[in-house]
């Protein structure tokens, strides 16, 4: 499970920008500020897509765990921020879903 920015335009264009009017947000991640959306995923082990989830750019990536993990059952190896969220932890592991940090597994999306 893992989530990365997509970039719809440049900062300087947010104005005259109107394909992703009213849709896409201005945000700041650790990569600095950027305007655009954010796509979230998770894959099984063959590396084939599951869930994809398109959000806003503010959304909390623990937020978003529980509704990417609605299809999967078994181990999931995510990044760490998505353990932040202790009730949804533990709602899925009541569904048989299980969480494991991986903090050097290298990121599903570039």
């Amino acid at each position: 499970m893992d989530s990365t920015p997509i970039t719809v335009c440049m900062n300087h264009k947010i104005y005259s920008h109107k394909v992703t009017k009213g849709i896409a947000r201005r945000s700041k991640s650790t990569k600095g500020w950027w305007y655009g959306f954010k796509i979230s995923g998770i894959c099984n082990e063959q590396g084939d897509f599951e869930n994809i989830i398109f959000s806003y750019a503010n959304i909390a990536d623990c937020k978003i765990a529980e509704k990417l993990a609605e299809v999967v059952k078994g181990t999931i190896f995510a990044d760490a921020e998505y353990l932040q969220k202790k009730d949804a932890l533990k709602r899925m592991e009541e569904k048989g879903i299980k969480f494991e940090a991986a903090p050097n597994v290298p990121a599903l999306f570039l």
